[in-house]
C-alpha cells in the first residue's frame, strides 16, 4: 500500500518538537511518512517540484505550497467548525487520524498494491453463553497488545454491548459508520479514521455506537466483509479484536470464515461445557468452506474442584484462568485497568503454534 506523505510546517518550535517526539515513538510506519519543517525557505526547497499528499500547517502564508499538496489541513488555535481545519491542541494521534480522514474523504481511500498481503490479524472472541467473561478477556488481550506496541482496534458486534462499562468516551458515536456500510462503502475508510475513539488509559482504538442498535442485527455478510476490509485499508492495525454475541448464527459463522484465530471462553460449569459441545458438534458444521481456523479454548473462572464429568469433555484447553475473587469488588473498568496477567497469558497463546483446528 502506498504510504501517505505528510508534512508539518509551523513557526512554532515547541509545537514542532511535540510532533518530532511523537514521530520518533512510532512503531507502525506503514501508512504514512511525516516530516516537520519550521524554516520557510528550507520547506520551500524540500517541496520544490514535488507532489505530496497532506500539508499540516498553522501558518496563513502558504500560497507557495498549494500546488505541491493534494490536501492542506489548517491547524487552528481555536476549536471552530470549518472544512479542512483541526484544533491544533488535540492529541497528535487524533490530529493524524482526522487529517487522514479529510484526505480519504476528498481523495479516496488507499488500495492495496497488487500482490500485497494484509498482515492484520482478526481475532474473534466467542462463548457458549453470556456471562462467561468473553468481553473482559477480549479487552485484557487488546490492552496487552497495545502495551507491546501493537496497534489494535476493538470491534464489538454484540447486539447488547457493554462498552459503556469500559470506555470513558461515549460522546463520539460511530453509528454513522453503519449508514456508510449500507449506502456508501467507498467513504467508509475515511469515516473510520474520523469517528473511531482511543481509550486514553489502555491506548485501545474502538468503534463506539449506542447500545443495541438495529443496525447490528441488520448487518449482512457482505457488510461484515466491507467493515473488516475498511479497517484493514486504514493500514493502521496489527490486530482487530472482534467481540460478538454468545450465539451461533449465520453472521457469526461468516465472521469465523474471515477470522484468523478464535478464543472460545468456557466457564467452570457443566452447563458451559455442555452448551459449547452442542454448538461445535451440532451447529458449527463448517464443511462448506475450505478454511482452517485455530480455536483456543480458555477456561475462565477456574475453580479448585471441577464438576464430576469435567474429564469427559474433549476440549484442548490452552489456558486456565483462576477465579479472580478480588474482581467481585471492582467495577468492570477497574478490572481492565489493574490487569497485568490475564492479557499477557492470552497474548502468549497467539505467539505459540499449538491450537485446536476446526475445518470451516
Amino acid at each position: 500500500m502506498k504510504k501517505i506523505t505528510m508534512n508539518l510546517f509551523t513557526n512554532d518550535e515547541t509545537y514542532a518538537q511535540y510532533f518530532i517526539r511523537y514521530n520518533r515513538q512510532l512503531t507502525n510506519e506503514n501508512r504514512y511518512t511525516l516530516k516537520v519543517y519550521t524554516d520557510k525557505e528550507k520547506f520551500a526547497q524540500a517541496i520544490s517540484n514535488q507532489k505530496m499528499d497532506i500539508l499540516l500547517t498553522d501558518e496563513t502564508d502558504i500560497d507557495f505550497a498549494k500546488g505541491n499538496f493534494n490536501e492542506i489541513v489548517f491547524l487552528m488555535g481555536q476549536n471552530i467548525e470549518k472544512d479542512n481545519t483541526i484544533y491544533k491542541f488535540r492529541p497528535i494521534n487524533t490530529i493524524i487520524s482526522q487529517s487522514l480522514a479529510i484526505y480519504y474523504e476528498n481523495n479516496g481511500a488507499p488500495k492495496n498494491e497488487k500482490g500485497a498481503v494484509n498482515e492484520e490479524k482478526v481475532i474473534t472472541f466467542l462463548s457458549g453463553s453470556g456471562g462467561e467473561g468473553k468481553t473482559i478477556l477480549s479487552l485484557c488481550l487488546a490492552k496487552c497488545l497495545a502495551q507491546y506496541n501493537k496497534n489494535v482496534l476493538y470491534l464489538n458486534l454484540e447486539t447488547h454491548h457493554t462498552m459503556d462499562l469500559y470506555f470513558a468516551n461515549k460522546e463520539q458515536s460511530s453509528i454513522e459508520l453503519f449508514y456508510y456500510l449500507k449506502n456508501n462503502v467507498d467513504k467508509l475508510v475515511a469515516k473510520i479514521e474520523g469517528l473511531k475513539s482511543t481509550d486514553s488509559q489502555t491506548n485501545i482504538d474502538y468503534v463506539y455506537y449506542p447500545v443495541s442498535p438495529d443496525e447490528i442485527g441488520m448487518l449482512s455478510n457482505e457488510n461484515i466483509d466491507d467493515l473488516i476490509e475498511a479497517i484493514k485499508r486504514t493500514n493502521n492495525y496489527d490486530y482487530i479484536i472482534v467481540d460478538t454475541d454468545a450465539k451461533i448464527d449465520e453472521k457469526c459463522e461468516h465472521l469465523l470464515s474471515i477470522t484468523n484465530e478464535v478464543f472460545w471462553i468456557l466457564e467452570s460449569t457443566e452447563k458451559s461445557f455442555h452448551h459449547t459441545q452442542f454448538l461445535l458438534e451440532k451447529q458449527l458444521k463448517w464443511d462448506r468452506n475450505s478454511q482452517n481456523i485455530p480455536i483456543h479454548f480458555i477456561l475462565n473462572k477456574k475453580k479448585d474442584v471441577m464438576f464430576p464429568s469435567y474429564n469427559s469433555y474433549n476440549f484442548s484447553i490452552e489456558e486456565k484462568i483462576d477465579y479472580q475473587k478480588n474482581w467481585d469488588l471492582l467495577d468492570e473498568v477497574d478490572k481492565l485497568q489493574i490487569d497485568s496477567e490475564v492479557g499477557r497469558r492470552l497474548y502468549q497463546i497467539i505467539q505459540d503454534e499449538q491450537h485446536f483446528v476446526v475445518e470451516v
